[in-house]
């Protein structure tokens, strides 16, 4: 799912609306930490910016809208995908030193 689209939850419901019963959905995102936590990272910093300045910015634009920007973290995603009404779903860390993400 981009960041960028203004209505996540109706994404979401239209993907899983269109596969197959019981076939997966694959849903990635940036590898900035599983929880904000100040002071932020260099890439937590770095995706912020671009969310600030581009993805946010471009999702607003798109009434009604979420806001969603570029940082989707675990627990967003957990709360756009039940109100999609998405069966449980895991989320997993690959290729990247930061901590594992939660499981639902």
């Amino acid at each position: 799912m981009h960041p960028r689209h203004a209505r996540p939850v109706d994404v979401l419901a239209s993907v899983r609306e269109a596969l197959a019963p019981g076939a997966p959905m694959i849903v990635m995102d940036e590898a900035v930490s599983a929880e904000f936590a100040g002071p932020a990272d260099e890439l937590d910093r770095l995706m912020y910016a671009f969310s600030l300045f581009v993805c946010l910015p471009d999702s607003m634009s798109s009434p009604p809208s979420v806001a969603t920007g570029t940082v989707i973290r675990p627990s967003t995603l957990a709360k756009y995908a039940l109100d999609a009404g998405t069966p449980p779903w895991r989320s997993y860390r690959s290729g990247t030193s930061r901590s594992s993400g939660s499981t639902s």
